[in-house]
């Protein structure tokens, strides 16, 4: 979206045909540019820790879902505090706790209001401090990490593994892809009703009509209907994709709903409590995802491929951020 928002009159002002629709502020709000609507949520991502609860009470450490929560800070859950916990897991057992450091950066970058950009669209991120302390705080936690990159054949088969990692940030939305690596008969996983700093957010999407497009008035009502409340509840309790509509999050069938793969876990509890302690909105000018692509792949270098040490890594991404500068 940060990127579309760049252009806005390639896209058509959806705000006249969406007046209905109740998403939460910051959704409309991250679409909207000069008073133009040019995209209507779908879904946004809030985040629990899905974890394997076979694992945990394998080696004898909490495993419902409300003691886990416990264990990693509840409440008052921090990085410092997750990390606290992989420690004790990975030194017990020897598997790894998390499944790449990548993982846990969107979160934790998520949750910095101006990391990469100011709200000018100056490019700060080699000059903020706060973006090297998370750095050095990830990537001194790399014996936790399972070293996989996201979407990897292997990442997508450790989901099922005795020897697989015990977290994952887990956005309503992909407990698809949980189910899809692990098949829905696979019994272990779980999610628990807490997040580290607070609260997150990753994903969700809109859905845009170009100007150009021949029918942009029939693909703009279509966009509308597809985006309220009703639509919403459906998607969510059929595929878990998580409403951006105030209406349909209030739903009883939104809130009401449990997943026997989670060994019935309320997501619909869950995943609520989890967008309402999501109060950090980052901002994302144009430049944003080049830089976090950049940092990704340096996460990478030091975690996946393990080429290069978080020194030869950090100082290569401050090139790469140059550069695009």
């Amino acid at each position: 979206m940060p990127s579309l928002l760049a252009m806005p009159d390639k896209f058509v002002d959806l705000s006249s045909y969406t007046k209905d629709n109740d998403w939460v502020a910051w959704k409309s709000e991250s679409a909207t540019v000069d008073g133009k609507l040019i995209g209507a949520g779908t879904d946004i991502g809030p985040e629990g820790i899905c974890y394997r609860a076979d694992l945990l009470e394998k080696a004898g450490f909490p495993s419902d879902r409300e003691s886990v929560a416990e264990w990693l800070g509840g409440d008052d859950a921090t990085w410092d505090s997750f990390f606290k916990a992989g420690k004790e897991y990975t030194e017990k057992t020897g598997l790894p706790w998390y499944d790449s450091m990548a993982s846990n950066w969107q979160s934790m970058i998520n949750q910095v209001e101006e990391s990469y950009v100011f709200k000018d669209d100056k490019i700060i991120a080699a000059d903020n401090a706060k973006i090297k302390d998370l750095y050095d705080q990830l990537t001194a936690t790399k014996d936790m990490s399972a070293h996989l990159t996201q979407w990897s054949d292997d990442w997508n088969a450790a989901f099922k593994s005795d020897t697989g990692f015990a977290t994952i940030q887990c956005p309503a939305w992909l407990i698809n892809n949980i189910k899809g690596n692990t098949g829905e008969d696979f019994q272990g996983w779980d999610i628990a009703d807490v997040f580290p700093g607070g609260g997150g957010n990753w994903g969700g999407s809109y859905l845009v009509v170009p100007e150009s497009s021949p029918v942009k008035d029939e693909a703009a009502k279509l966009v509308a209907w597809l985006t309220e409340a009703d639509q919403q509840v459906s998607v969510f309790t059929t595929a878990n994709n998580y409403p951006s509509s105030e209406g349909a999050q209030a739903s009883s069938d939104v809130s009401s709903k449990t997943d026997a793969y989670l060994n019935d876990a309320p997501t619909g509890k869950i995943f609520a409590n989890r967008a309402k302690a999501y109060d950090i909105v980052p901002y994302k000018g144009s430049q944003y995802f080049d830089i976090q692509t950049k940092m990704v792949d340096a996460l990478n270098r030091v975690d996946a491929t393990q080429e290069q040490t978080p020194d030869q890594a950090w100082k290569q991404w401050l090139e790469d951020v140059k550069a695009l500068s």
